[in-house]
C-alpha cells in the first residue's frame, strides 16, 4: 500500500510534470522523490509516469491512480481537522483563487474586512489565470475563485460582485456611444 507521503509526492510530480520542482515543492531532494516514486510503482506493479516524454506525463494508469490519491488524500486531511477540533484551535480554511487584474485593487481594500468577518476563517488567497484558476477549482485545489467574465459551465454557480463600465477612446469617432460591430471593424486594445 501506498503511503500518504508517496501519494503527496505522486500529487506533486503530476503537478509540476518535473523532478526538480516536485522534489522542491515536498522539501526533499530529487534522489529521493524519484526513489519514492519509483517504489511506488514497484509496489503497484504500473508506472504511474510517462518518463520519455518532457514534460512527464501520467500513464493510462497513473491518470486513474490521481482522481483515488486525491480522494484519500482529501479523507487523511479530515484526521488532522477533527484533532484540531477537539483540541479547539480548528479554523476553517477557504482557498480562493483570484486573477491578477482584479487581486491588485479588490484584494487590498477587501482583505481587512474580510478578517473582520470571518475571524475564525483561514483564508488563502491565490492569484492566477483565469484557466488556471478554473482547472484548480475542478481539481478542488481551490474553494472559491473571482474571474471576469461568467463562466458558462452547469458544475459551477456565478455570482456577480459588480459591473464596471467600458470607457473607449476613439479620437476618430464623432459621437458618444459605439456598437460592437463598430468595435470589431476597429479592432481595440483592451486594457
Amino acid at each position: 500500500m501506498l503511503s500518504l507521503q508517496q501519494m503527496q509526492y505522486i500529487l506533486s510530480l503530476h503537478k509540476n510534470r518535473h523532478f526538480q520542482r516536485a522534489s522542491d515543492e515536498c522539501y526533499v531532494t530529487q534522489p529521493t522523490l524519484s526513489m519514492q516514486i519509483k517504489k511506488a510503482e514497484d509496489e503497484l506493479g504500473y508506472l504511474i509516469f510517462d518518463r520519455s516524454r518532457q514534460p512527464i506525463e501520467l500513464t493510462p494508469f497513473g491518470d486513474r491512480l490521481l482522481p483515488v490519491i486525491r480522494e484519500i488524500l482529501s479523507e487523511a486531511d479530515k484526521i488532522a481537522v477533527l484533532t484540531d477540533q477537539m483540541k479547539g484551535s480548528y479554523k476553517e480554511r477557504i482557498r480562493l483563487g483570484i486573477i491578477p487584474t482584479i487581486a491588485t485593487y479588490m484584494v487590498p481594500d477587501l482583505f481587512s474586512k474580510w478578517l473582520e468577518r470571518i475571524e475564525d476563517i483561514q483564508l488563502n488567497i491565490i492569484e492566477m489565470k483565469t484557466d488556471e484558476l478554473l482547472t484548480a477549482l475542478e481539481k478542488k485545489e481551490l474553494d472559491a475563485i473571482i474571474i471576469a467574465g461568467p463562466v458558462n459551465d452547469m458544475r459551477y454557480r456565478n455570482v456577480p460582485l459588480f459591473m464596471e463600465e467600458i470607457f473607449a477612446y476613439i479620437p476618430t469617432l464623432k459621437t458618444t456611444e459605439i456598437t460592437t460591430d463598430q468595435l470589431k471593424e476597429l479592432r481595440p486594445w483592451l486594457l
